[in-house]
C-alpha cells in the first residue's frame, strides 16, 4: 500500500509566465510605479498634515 501525502502537490501550474521586457511592457511598468509611489507618498503625508492641521504644531512636536 502507497503512502499519500495531502501536502505533495502533484500539479507543476505555477501561472502566467512573466511577460516580455517590451518597450510597450516597460513604459506600462513605469506608469504603475510611478503611480504607487504617488500613492504611497500622499500616505505617509496625509497622517502628519492632518494631525499638524488639527492640532498645530505643538503635537507634532514643534515649538513655536
Amino acid at each position: 500500500m502507497e503512502y499519500d501525502d495531502p501536502d505533495k502537490d502533484e500539479e507543476d501550474d505555477w501561472g502566467q509566465p512573466p511577460a516580455p521586457k517590451t518597450p510597450e511592457n516597460l513604459a506600462k511598468a513605469q506608469k504603475a510605479q510611478l503611480i504607487l509611489a504617488v500613492v504611497a507618498g500622499i500616505g505617509i503625508i496625509l497622517p502628519f498634515l492632518l494631525l499638524f492641521l488639527i492640532y498645530g504644531p505643538s503635537s507634532c512636536g514643534l515649538s513655536v
